[in-house]
């Protein structure tokens, strides 16, 4: 999948892009970075209403491809690297969302399956957890 980032681009926006591809995926944004292998407290979270320039005021624009054969750490990094753009993949895991801390190393395509997975038999109310 190929996104257009623009400073004046929502933060739902590419959200929903990436879950349309990823159903049993989540991607979030942060206003600060994170190391790999570690998580992100949710109280920096960007709402979707955020502009991508109010992630955490610098941004420049273009394109980012998206494979699914790419790790969920080098995803992250290329949002980084590429827009200055703190994100972390989440994992439907049942009925909650997991930050995949602990399973960066698999691709997408893996993560994806496995949520879909741990899905198919879990209540659908919705909370966020940290695997790490």
């Amino acid at each position: 999948m190929q996104l257009y980032l623009a400073p004046t681009t929502k933060v739902g926006d590419v959200k929903e892009a990436f879950h349309l591809e990823f159903p049993f995926l989540k991607l979030e944004f942060f206003k600060s970075k994170h190391q790999p292998g570690k998580g992100t407290p949710l109280s920096d979270k960007a709402t979707d209403y955020t502009l991508l320039v109010e992630v955490l005021g610098v941004m420049r624009e273009g394109d980012i491809d998206i494979i699914p054969s790419q790790s969920v750490n080098e995803v992250e990094q290329l949002f980084q690297r590429k827009f200055n753009l703190p994100v972390q993949v989440f994992r439907k895991m049942g009925n909650l969302w997991i930050e995949t801390t602990e399973t960066d190393n698999l691709s997408l395509e893996h993560q994806n399956e496995m949520g879909r997975e741990a899905s198919l038999m879990a209540p659908q109310n919705e909370q966020f957890y940290d695997e790490g």
